[in-house]
């Protein structure tokens, strides 16, 4: 008889994950067994990589992954890894203004949008709609969670700030000028660098736009009546119209209608549009004229000129239009060579010639 001493080890314990066996792709976890001290091992490299020593596996692609563990006994247990997938890579805009808002998108259906970053930029859980919410800008963190898995994957977005808001005024507060005149010129109280301003009349775009220099900046001088307003964008696009407003009337020169010259001691009447305005002459000595009829009265005698000033009423601008008006030497006396018969015809004289006769 002969006897032989057999030692049966026992299997090392069932394999187990910290946190658990199922994990996402591009997520963690670390297997575990007793005892310790062994070496793990997989064929399923397209799935996880595992480290032999520690047991810390990360997901690469989506499966079942089969792991083995090795006690140091020779003893072996096998267990498995699932790794779910990740959702699909999230598409849309990376940037977006303050106070503006964009759409996210995933083309793996399922899941819901959540912001690691909210006072940065918030979004709607079910729409993906995201919406820059920080003053200063920032980088807002984006996540996109599938409801059957918990796997997510994340994205940034740029949150751009708006340029600083400035005031637009006139210069002097002048608001109202005449047609023909030099213009108003509108000015903003401050600027940015790296900034450029746009001046709008009733929204559409005038002139060329005014890059900032960091203090207060001026565009040229305006000539046309609307409401004008000032657009300020920035190198990321982001738009801010600026504080304040300018509301521009110009007004049109009269027209003046009437006679160019009137006979000494002899009146002639002058109109103009708009009407209710007043009336001077320049040259009171050779022509007088009502303030408020526009009748001339030609009193200095012939070859004398003056030039007659209308001025609009308050309401229509006040402005001026003029006339130069010459005083004409009247005919002379008709002379009559002699009187005339029935049926007969005499030629009667008067100076200058040129002009007409009448009876």
């Amino acid at each position: 008889t002969t006897t032989a001493i057999i030692t049966v080890n026992p299997l090392p314990s069932a394999i187990t994950g910290t946190p658990s066996l199922i994990i996402c792709q591009g997520s963690n976890t670390t297997l575990g067994s007793t005892p310790g001290g062994g070496t793990w091992s997989t064929t399923a490299t397209s799935l996880i990589t595992l480290n032999s020593t520690s047991g810390a596996v990360t997901g690469v692609g989506a499966g079942v992954a089969t792991v083995t563990y090795t006690a140091p006994t020779g003893c072996q247990r096998t267990g498995q890894v699932t790794v779910n997938p990740i959702p699909l890579p999230i598409g849309g805009p990376t940037q977006v203004c303050v106070g503006n808002c964009i759409t996210l998108t995933c083309s793996t259906g399922g899941g819901t949008w959540s912001s690691l970053t909210p006072a940065i930029g918030t979004i709607n859980s079910t729409t993906g709609s995201f919406c820059g919410v920080a003053t200063a800008g920032g980088v807002a963190t984006v996540k996109y969670t599938l409801t059957s898995s918990s796997c997510a994957r994340t994205t940034t977005v740029n949150v751009s700030p708006l340029p600083n808001s400035f005031t637009l005024s006139s210069s002097g507060g002048v608001t109202s000028v005449c047609a023909g005149s030099a213009g108003v010129t509108l000015c903003l109280s401050g600027s940015q660098v790296g900034v450029s301003y746009q001046l709008k009349n009733s929204g559409t775009p005038v002139g060329s736009a005014i890059n900032g220099t960091g203090s207060s900046i001026c565009f040229p001088p305006q000539t046309t009546s609307g409401v004008y307003t000032v657009d300020a964008t920035n190198a990321a696009g982001c738009t801010r119209s600026m504080s304040g407003s300018v509301t521009l009337t110009v007004f049109p020169i009269p027209t003046i209608v009437g006679p160019s010259a009137v006979c000494n001691l002899a009146t002639g009447t002058l109109t103009a549009t708009p009407a209710g305005g007043t009336w001077s002459s320049g040259t009171p000595g050779c022509i007088t004229i009502g303030a408020s009829t526009g009748l001339m009265t030609g009193v200095g005698g012939t070859g004398c000129t003056s030039v007659i000033t209308y001025t609009a009423p308050s309401s229509a601008g006040s402005c001026p239009a003029t006339r130069t008006v010459s005083v004409s030497p009247s005919p002379t006396s008709i002379t009559i060579p002699r009187g005339v018969c029935a049926a007969d015809t005499v030629t009667v004289f008067s100076s200058p010639t040129g002009g007409t006769w009448t009876t």
